[in-house]
């Protein structure tokens, strides 16, 4: 008759089988493909993300055996293992990289990051940078690798945002700035993928250049019209100059004064693509902050359905807050309704 039973110390499972005990535990298992015994474990509430000595988890294990049936169930329960995907990444195991990034929300650092490593460590992509070895990582390889590429655009694919990463923002413009014509296709794939995950289409290069460079800067003296295009529909800024990239930047810190007039800009296309739905973006980041002019042209933009739905009653509502400090074209354009 079989018995099992847990030592809860060590997680251990002993299975007695044909009058021999066998010692396992979650990392054996998931190397030798035994979904039987890690079953037991999860089920006796062992911690599926425990490491072993080495500062291994049972995850790693699965992987590097190349047990895809003990990694799914594994990765099924909440397993997720970062030195596991980077070992996967540097083997080329494809059937778990697609598994441990899609879906995962990965951090931004993924991407692009440099970080410092120590002297005679066999890492891939180490240089010796100012007397230090750096370790740069997937989004630099891939300037020479079609593998590293695909492994970027699938980094970037399941990033959660780039809202706020306007750092990355800024390397990308600056890679492409010095960029040669064959890198140039997968930095402008990159930059696309990143704007559609949040990232600031308007960063500029304004403390390098005596001119600001921006993203459409580059697609126009490119002549990547399909690129100008696409710079334009997402609120690219079209006349870059260094005012326009001084009054953005005022606007993007804060200043509710650049931020209902950057609106403007949208609202007639002055010096930008014209679009409403930016206009109102930017009236509501000044109204917010109490500024009578957010307010003024946030309520026109709902008195006339420009951006967003029609309505009368936000109208009036916004009217009267821009009519209370005083505003008097709010008070007549409300009294107009």
């Amino acid at each position: 008759m079989m018995k099992s039973f847990i030592v809860n110390v060590v997680d251990i499972i002993l299975i007695k089988d044909m009058q021999t005990y066998r010692e396992w535990n979650m990392f054996s298992a998931a190397a030798n493909g035994r979904c039987d015994i890690i079953k037991k474990l999860i089920d006796q509430g062992c911690d599926v993300n425990a490491k072993d000595s080495k500062g291994y988890t049972a995850l790693y294990h699965a992987i590097i055996h190349d047990q895809t049936v003990a990694f799914d169930l594994l990765l099924k329960h909440g397993c997720w293992d970062s030195l596991g995907l980077k070992m996967a990444i540097n083997q080329k195991k494809w059937r778990f990289i697609n598994s441990l990034i899609t879906g995962a929300n990965m951090h931004p650092s993924w991407f692009m990051e440099e970080r410092t490593v120590k002297e005679g460590k066999n890492y891939i992509g180490v240089q010796k940078i100012g007397g230090e070895y750096v370790y740069i990582n997937y989004f630099y390889l891939s300037f020479e690798s079609e593998y590293y590429y695909q492994i970027c655009l699938l980094l970037l694919n399941n990033i959660r945002s780039l809202k706020t990463e306007n750092g990355i923002m800024q390397r990308l413009l600056i890679e492409l700035i010095y960029s040669n014509s064959r890198v140039r296709e997968r930095l402008w794939s990159y930059i696309k993928l990143a704007i559609q995950k949040g990232g600031e289409i308007n960063v500029s290069a304004r403390s390098i250049f005596t001119s600001p460079i921006t993203f459409i800067t580059c697609a126009r003296n490119q002549k990547n019209n399909c690129m100008v295009n696409f710079l334009k529909n997402h609120g690219a800024i079209i006349d870059v100059n260094k005012k326009n990239i001084k009054f953005y930047n005022k606007a993007i810190e804060g200043n509710s004064d650049a931020q209902y007039q950057l609106g403007d800009k949208y609202y007639n296309g002055d010096g930008v693509q014209q679009s409403y739905e930016q206009a109102v973006l930017w009236y509501a980041k000044s109204a917010v902050q109490g500024n009578s002019w957010g307010e003024f042209n946030l309520a026109k933009c709902f008195q006339y359905g420009h951006g967003l739905e029609r309505s009368l009653e936000k109208a009036k509502e916004w009217y009267t807050k821009s009519a209370a400090q005083g505003n008097e074209w709010a008070q007549k354009a409300y009294d107009s309704l």
